[in-house]
């Protein structure tokens, strides 16, 4: 049985979790977070969201981000060989990983 997108996404997602939990200045939240801890809910899609937890000032926010979402995907390319990113670089936004 060929496994469906939804399948395939959420198999990358509990990969990918553990290495993202490591690093402390994040929460994850919405419905994938809701559908994998707490209630098993129907999902459509599978997509991690994070919220950046400190409270500084909006220029150090972006920065402090931007070098955390590397070092996520950098211990993520380490650690999960098989592993794309495809991300763009925006002057206004910093990278957007996707």
């Amino acid at each position: 049985m060929r496994a469906s997108i939804f399948d395939i996404q959420a198999r990358l997602v509990m990969r990918i979790l553990p290495v993202i939990a490591k690093e402390q200045h994040f929460a994850l939240k919405g419905g994938t977070a809701i559908n994998f801890f707490y209630r098993n809910m129907p999902r459509l899609s599978v997509d991690i969201d994070l919220t950046y937890l400190p409270v500084e000032n909006r220029g150090s926010t972006l920065k402090n981000i931007s070098n955390f979402l590397c070092g996520i995907y950098g211990a993520i390319k380490n650690q999960i060989i098989d592993s794309e990113f495809f991300y763009k670089k925006d002057k206004s936004k910093g990278l957007t990983y996707t």
